[in-house]
């Protein structure tokens, strides 16, 4: 296994976590029909922090007319997409 296969793999363990972060919270919420414990602070980190992480790897993309960026890493895209 070398390090780029490894890197890439932990790179969407990572992902498969962001995932599924939010849905125990998500599943009580639910149930119970309130938002207590809820924290939009860390929601709102987590949209900003997807927001800037797209705006990124678009303007990389852009600036340098290589548009193979976006696809060539998915899991950073995901990730953006996802938080």
């Amino acid at each position: 296994l070398d390090w780029l296969a490894y890197l890439n793999a932990l790179a969407a363990v990572k992902l498969g976590v962001t995932l599924v972060k939010y849905l125990p919270q998500l599943l009580l919420n639910a149930r119970r029909r309130s938002t207590a414990g809820w924290s939009i602070d860390n929601v709102c980190l987590d949209l900003c922090g997807g927001l800037l992480s797209l705006t990124q790897l678009l303007l990389d993309a852009g600036c340098s007319d290589d548009w193979s960026a976006v696809s060539g890493d998915p899991v950073k895209f995901g990730l953006g997409l996802v938080s």
